[in-house]
C-alpha cells in the first residue's frame, strides 16, 4: 500500500495475472485472473479484465484506486456472478461457518465512490436474484418463519420458487424498496435499510396465496384483512433481528385457514387422559 500511495511518479507498470486457489478476506476463488495497472503519475491502480470462480459461479468486474484523493484515495468498482450457489456464498461471508441454506442467484455490486479512509462514504447500487432458493437459515427471514407457521404449519420453512432486491448505498448505508420472495403460497415483502455495522430497520409484510396458480389474485384479495394484518418492523441487526409486531391477526380471522384447530381453540379442548366431571348426584327425595 506504501509503495503504491508513495511510488516513483515515473513508474508506469502493467502486470497480468492468473492462477488459483486465490484468497482474499472471506473470499475464496478457484481461480482468478486480472490486468493491473499502476500509473505513479496520476497515483491511480487499475484493475481490468477482473474474472474468476466463485462459488460454482463466474465472476467478472473492474476495479479502481486514485491516491491522489483527499482522505486516503478513493475506490470504485464493479463486480457481478451468475449463477453462484447460495450455501457456499453465505459459507464463505460467515468465515466457514456451516448453513442449511439452498438455492442459485446472480448479483450486481457497483460502487461509484468510496474514500478508503471514511468507511460512512461509500455510494452505488446494486441487485441481487435467487432462484429456488431455501432462505429461512438467514436471521432476518428465520426471525419471521415462527409467525408463518401460526397462518399455516410449514410455511415458514417453504421454498422460494425466486426472489430479487434493487437497492441503492449512500453514505455506507444499503436502502431497498422492493425485496421480495415468492413461494407457491406466499409472497413476502421487505423495504427498509441496513448500514455497514449491520444496523437494521425495515418493514415486513407477508401476502398469502398470492402466487398460487389461478385462484392466487381471488384468494389474497378474499383475504386482504389478514395479510394487511400480518406485518412487522425489523429492528435489531442482521445477525440478531428483533420484530415489533405491528398488527395482531385475531383467532377468528384465520378461521379459513384453520377451521378445525381454530374452532378447538375458541371453544376449548379436553386435555389428553383427562376424563371428564361427572355429574353431581341427584339429592334423594324426601321420606312421605
Amino acid at each position: 500500500s506504501d509503495l503504491l500511495r508513495h511510488g516513483d511518479d515515473s513508474e508506469d507498470a502493467w502486470f497480468d495475472v492468473e492462477g488459483g486457489p486465490f484468497h482474499w478476506q472471506r473470499f475464496h476463488f478457484d481461480r482468478v485472473r486480472a490486468r493491473i495497472h499502476w500509473l505513479g503519475e496520476a497515483k491511480t491502480v487499475s484493475l481490468t479484465n477482473l474474472a474468476g470462480r466463485w462459488c460454482g459461479a463466474d465472476a467478472a468486474g473492474w476495479l479502481q484506486l486514485d491516491f491522489s484523493r483527499p482522505r486516503g484515495g478513493t475506490l470504485a468498482l464493479h463486480a457481478g456472478v451468475e449463477g453462484a450457489n447460495l450455501h457456499a456464498v453465505v459459507r464463505d461471508l460467515r468465515g466457514g461457518v456451516s448453513n442449511r441454506l439452498e438455492g442459485t442467484f446472480r448479483g450486481e455490486l457497483n460502487i461509484t465512490e468510496a474514500f478508503l479512509d471514511d468507511p460512512l462514504s461509500w455510494q452505488g447500487n446494486g441487485k441481487v436474484e435467487l432462484k429456488e432458493g431455501l432462505i429461512w437459515d438467514i436471521p432476518i427471514f428465520a426471525v419471521v418463519s415462527p409467525m408463518l407457521n401460526r397462518v399455516i404449519p410449514g410455511l415458514g420453512q417453504s421454498r422460494a420458487r425466486e426472489g430479487r432486491a434493487t437497492c441503492l448505498i449512500s453514505n455506507s448505508v444499503i436502502r431497498s424498496d422492493d425485496l421480495e420472495i415468492r413461494a407457491s403460497a406466499m409472497q413476502l415483502k421487505y423495504r427498509g435499510s441496513v448500514d455497514f455495522q449491520g444496523n437494521l430497520d425495515a418493514l415486513m409484510e407477508a401476502e398469502l396465496f398470492r402466487n398460487v396458480p389461478a385462484l392466487g389474485m381471488v384468494l389474497s384479495k378474499v383475504l386482504w384483512p389478514v395479510t394487511k394484518l400480518f406485518e412487522y418492523r425489523v429492528g435489531g441487526t442482521l445477525n440478531t433481528p428483533r420484530l415489533d409486531e405491528r398488527y395482531f391477526i385475531p383467532k377468528l380471522l384465520l378461521l379459513p385457514l384453520q377451521p378445525v384447530k381454530t374452532l378447538k381453540d375458541l371453544m376449548g379442548q379436553e386435555k389428553p387422559g383427562e376424563a371428564a366431571p361427572s355429574p353431581a348426584p341427584t339429592p334423594p327425595a324426601p321420606a312421605p
